[in-house]
């Protein structure tokens, strides 16, 4: 391969300023890091190097090598450049260059599949690791002390952080002796700006290049959602100010605008303005990631397309596609499709020819109806539509006949569809993040369904006498999560047909709400092997659930629980007891008759050191956990 003798000028021609030396002393710090040298990194902080360092490696291929367009996600904002990657909700961390010809390299991170909140971490790649590295310090030390099961690896982590900072003060932050919280509270790192943003990094420019937009900055109300008006009389005031010399003003704009997504062409039309007025134009070829993208652009794609016979699976998976073109048709040997996270608005009547098509995965796209083309993919088993604003559910999903798993879940969902009552292969449905607030009677026709999640910001008011008629149902998850604008502590009844399940092995409902527990669970008593409580209101436990003689499992945490019931006991069978969070003060000797007891989970409770005493005698084979009681007066 090619061998690259100038890394920072190649990098420089790509990126479009020239890269700091600390940059590359970042690369020799890893190098000196364990064997798996981002695997100091990797297996201890959770951080993993982005395509740019590719530049250093032995067989790098400058033909094949597109750090910007590899490691960028669609909501990354032209001022974002990857440099480190996270291992949860997309979390990322890049050099924040607010003017390309003027770079400062202060390190920004953000989790790209949570809120949109960009925060600075460090002057640079060293003091962002080592920022990371004391918070993981001080979470560590955290565990050692309230958590003594797993003593042995939290103190191979401190051993394995200690080894990795002192590797690293070696390169950078010599002079910072403090370690943990002591660190990260003194080190904070804060941005010089102009004004706030919707993404709280703002903006920089010379004061004398910004004024306000007139009125309040809306903007800054975390749940803002601006209508088409109010968006085109801002576009309206910022092209004004732009023209009087205020580029500052449209820079403002584009960047409170970049979240949503129904406005990016005004956003780019503005900030591509305002780059330009500013002389940033290295970030005016960052606003192409974020206009229209057609999966022909992504390698992936190009890649099936050559081998449209020989490809089964495809994943498309956060490749900022807009548009799905007609060529997807040609893979008509694919099996499974990974669409998730792009902005998908339609699909193209193609994709139905997929006859041999099984799984199609589109969580997180923009789709406000189930196209035509999905329903005509008979072969499909899984089907995974979580995240988008779907309102309604076309009838003709019922020609899906051998569908096994449907995904669905949006606050625009308000009635359960009935045409889902069709799908008599049904074996399990998630319904998650509704506003459902009955189940229609045709509910049971689903004769097949084994699982069944509903997440609701609407109580279930009706849940038909023809739900018991779901005899294969084994799983049951309901979660009810109520508004602020109701008084979460009068009591609702969990649906009582969620008892008159034969077959039923499985109950977990979760809530804010304050909910009472029917007796008719006691029902359950035959089949139910766990049980999962999750109400923080909850003060005993129903009378009824001492009856479900073949419970395995038993979970009521984060409530507030003062006592165990004596007769607990009666529950022979249970294995896993978990009560944590909740504010018991006492140990009732009856427990020590819970012969298959195996685990018992009693953290963060209200007991007395005398109190935990007794367990280890009336349970010593039991694996007990009581770490951390609270004292409540």
């Amino acid at each position: 391969m090619p061998k690259i003798k100038d890394k920072k000028k190649y990098l420089t021609e790509i990126y479009g300023f020239e890269f700091p030396d600390s940059f590359f002393s970042f690369w020799e710090f890893t190098q000196e890091l364990p064997e798996d040298a981002i695997g100091g990194l990797c297996s201890t902080l959770s951080i993993s190097l982005a395509e740019v360092f590719d530049i250093f490696q032995d067989d790098f291929d400058p033909d094949n090598f597109n750090p910007i367009e590899d490691s960028r996600y669609y909501y990354d904002p032209p001022e974002f450049f990857t440099m480190l990657r996270g291992h949860t909700d997309g979390l990322h961390w890049g050099y924040y260059i607010d003017d390309p010809n003027n770079p400062v390299f202060q390190v920004a991170y953000y989790y790209a599949r949570d809120a949109f909140e960009i925060n600075v971490s460090g002057n640079n790649l060293f003091e962002t690791v080592r920022y990371h590295l004391e918070q993981f310090y001080e979470n560590t030390l955290e565990e050692l002390v309230h958590y003594s099961d797993y003593r042995e690896e939290n103190e191979a982590s401190l051993k394995e952080l200690d080894e990795i900072r002192e590797i690293l003060r070696r390169y950078d932050t010599a002079d910072r002796p403090e370690m943990g919280a002591a660190y990260t509270e003194k080190y904070y790192v804060q941005r010089a700006i102009i004004a706030k943003t919707r993404d709280y990094m703002g903006i920089v420019v010379p004061v004398h290049l910004y004024r306000p937009l007139a009125g309040e900055d809306k903007f800054q109300i975390w749940n803002y959602k601006p209508s088409e008006w109010e968006v085109a009389e801002y576009r309206k005031e910022a092209l004004q100010a732009l023209q009087e010399g205020y580029p500052g003003t449209a820079l403002k704009l584009g960047k409170d605008l970049w979240i949503y997504h129904e406005f990016a062409d005004i956003t780019c039309e503005l900030l591509d303005l305002a780059y330009e007025a500013l002389g940033r134009n290295a970030l005016r070829k960052m606003l192409d990631f974020r206009r229209n993208r057609s999966a022909s652009q992504v390698k992936a794609f190009q890649e099936a397309l050559q081998n449209p016979q020989e490809t089964k699976y495809l994943s498309l998976y956060s490749d900022r596609i807009d548009t799905l073109p007609p060529e997807i048709g040609e893979l008509t040997q694919l099996e499974s499709l990974n669409l998730n996270y792009n902005n998908l608005k339609d699909l193209p009547e193609e994709l139905g020819r997929l006859s041999n098509l099984q799984e199609l995965y589109l969580v997180g796209n923009y789709l406000d109806r189930i196209p035509d083309a999905i329903c005509n993919l008979t072969q499909l088993r899984k089907l995974d539509l979580r995240e988008n604003p779907l309102a309604e559910i076309c009838d003709r999903i019922g020609k899906l006949t051998l569908l096994e798993e449907l995904c669905l879940g949006h606050e625009n969902l308000t009635k359960f569809p009935v045409s889902l009552c069709r799908l008599t292969s049904l074996k399990k449905l998630y319904i998650t993040a509704s506003n459902i607030a009955e189940l229609p009677p045709e509910i049971g026709k689903i004769s097949a369904l084994e699982e069944l999640l509903l997440a609701t910001n609407t109580h279930l008011d009706t849940v038909p006498s023809s739900f018991k008629d779901l005899q294969n149902l084994k799983l049951l998850t309901y979660k009810y999560y109520q508004n602020e604008h109701h008084n979460y502590e009068e009591p609702i009844n969990l649906p009582s047909a969620f008892c008159e399940l034969p077959n039923l092995e499985y109950l977990e409902f979760d809530t804010n709400r304050n909910i009472v527990i029917p007796s008719d669970i006691a029902k359950l008593a035959n089949s139910l092997q766990s049980l999962k409580i999750g109400c923080y209101t909850l003060q005993e436990l129903s009378p009824g659930i001492m009856q479900l003689k073949n419970l395995k499992e038993l979970t009521v945490s984060c409530a507030s629980l003062t006592k165990i019931p004596a007769n607990i006991c009666q529950l022979t069978q249970l294995e896993n007891l978990n009560l944590y969070g909740n504010r018991i003060r006492h140990i009732p000797k009856t427990l020590g008759q819970m012969k298959n007891l195996k685990s018992l989970n009693l953290s963060r409770n209200c007991l007395s050191t005398s109190e935990t005493a007794k367990l280890a005698q009336l349970l010593p084979n039991t694996e007990i956990e009581c770490s951390y009681q609270n004292k409540y007066t």
